[in-house]
């Protein structure tokens, strides 16, 4: 489909829920990798860049079982990185979150420049730079990408810029660590927090979350855990501004209302109203 034809001069009504976030559910996916127990994630958005993340689980000899009801069990006790489906890799940027974790898991990882897109117009330099402050050997050429565990890390690393997914990588090694890191200029951002929720879920010990400066306390192992993703503000949103538009009122599921205080007042400034119900302490309390 090459365009929309959108009829207006209707009000939206009724209920819709929320999905999870997709730039949340994509580094917890891979997070998996460094669990040898099982993991059940729920409000999984039904996309195809979330799905050909659990193929290329899949290619690697991980269990992955897809609910009706947008969840997924995995189950990446018995992963063999010779079997990696590097076309799967290619094709999504998102594939960047298997780097910090196979590389931990594994010692070793060589792996196809995600998304198949060049270094040079989409760089990588920051994961790299997190990377090897963690001890880790970086190589890329035009086709590979090459990560090898060579030191133990510094106790301290500065990200190089405020990347979302660069302090993700920065978190996903970091986490079986032997010794404590710290992690200074890291972004904060709502999948950043939900990524150090689930692990922390899992048994990982990292605070300072949703802030600049993230303490870990590396830890042996990982272990079982069921998990909620977060629900997409960037969703939520979005749905405000569909009945905003159309003078219409909505029910809408799942919020988090608490990563959209800005978006929310510039509504009121406008002449939105809303009513909360239900509202939780935190993000991570139950939906």
């Amino acid at each position: 489909m090459d365009s929309f034809n959108i009829q207006g001069g209707k009000k939206l009504r009724g209920i819709i829920p929320v999905m999870g976030a997709k730039n949340a559910a994509g580094p917890i996916i891979a997070a998996t990798t460094l669990i040898r127990e099982r993991v059940v994630l729920k409000n999984i958005p039904d996309i195809s860049d979330v799905s050909a993340l659990l193929d290329i689980l899949e290619s690697m000899g991980a269990s992955v079982i897809r609910g009706a009801d947008h969840s997924v069990v995995i189950d990446a006790s018995s992963l063999d990185i010779a079997t990696i489906n590097f076309n799967l890799i290619k094709k999504i940027r998102f594939s960047i979150f298997f780097l910090g974790c196979l590389a931990r898991r594994f010692g070793k990882i060589q792996m196809a420049i995600p998304g198949g897109c060049s270094i040079g117009s989409r760089p990588l330099d920051a994961h790299f730079s997190a990377l090897r402050d963690l001890g880790y050997e970086c190589s890329v050429d035009d086709q590979w990408i090459t990560v090898e565990k060579k030191s133990d890390p510094r106790g301290s690393i500065v990200m190089s810029e405020f990347s979302v997914t660069a302090t993700e990588t920065a978190i996903l090694a970091s986490v079986l660590c032997d010794d404590s890191v710290t992690i200074k200029c890291a972004a904060a951002d709502h999948v950043v927090q939900d990524l150090c929720w689930f692990l922390n879920a899992a048994g990982a010990r990292i605070s300072g979350i949703g802030t600049h400066s993230l303490s870990i306390s590396g830890v042996k192992s990982l272990h079982a855990a069921e998990y909620w993703i977060m629900p997409d503000p960037i969703e939520t949103g979005t749905f405000i501004a569909l009945a905003a538009a159309t003078r219409g009122s909505i029910e809408i599921l799942n919020a988090a209302p608490e990563f959209l205080t800005l978006e929310m007042r510039k509504f009121e400034n406008i002449g939105v109203t809303f009513t909360m119900k239900n509202v939780r302490r935190s993000l991570h309390d139950s939906y």
